[in-house]
C-alpha cells in the first residue's frame, strides 16, 4: 500500500507531480471576518488525474473538483487535507495541467 493517496471526487488517481512539496498556507480575509486555508504550490495532472479534471472543465468550466490527500496511519488511510480545485484557476497544456 503507498503511503499517500490523492483523491478527486473521491476517486483515486496518480499522484500529481508537486504535491510533495505540498504547503498551506493560513491567511486571514477580513471579508469574510475569518481565517482562509490555501495551498501555496501548484500541482501538475498526467493520466486519470488530468482526464476527471478536463472531463469536468470541458461540461463546466465553472465548476470546482473536490480534492483529497490521505495518509496510511497504522494500516489505515486517514484524511489529512481535503480541498477545491476552482477549474477557473486551472491552466491546461496538451498533457497535463498546472
Amino acid at each position: 500500500m503507498d503511503k499517500y493517496k490523492f483523491l478527486l471526487e473521491g476517486i483515486e488517481v496518480s499522484n500529481p507531480n508537486g504535491w510533495d512539496k505540498f504547503e498551506l498556507r493560513l491567511k486571514r480575509d477580513d471579508d469574510i471576518a475569518g481565517l482562509l486555508i490555501s495551498s501555496t504550490n501548484k500541482f501538475t495532472f498526467k493520466g486519470d488525474g488530468y482526464d476527471i479534471i478536463k472531463d469536468r472543465f470541458d461540461n463546466n468550466y465553472n465548476d470546482k473538483i473536490n480534492a483529497t490527500i490521505e495518509v496510511l496511519e497504522d494500516n489505515t488511510y486517514i484524511e489529512k487535507y481535503k480541498g477545491v480545485i476552482i477549474l477557473t484557476d486551472v491552466l491546461f497544456s496538451k498533457f497535463s495541467f498546472k
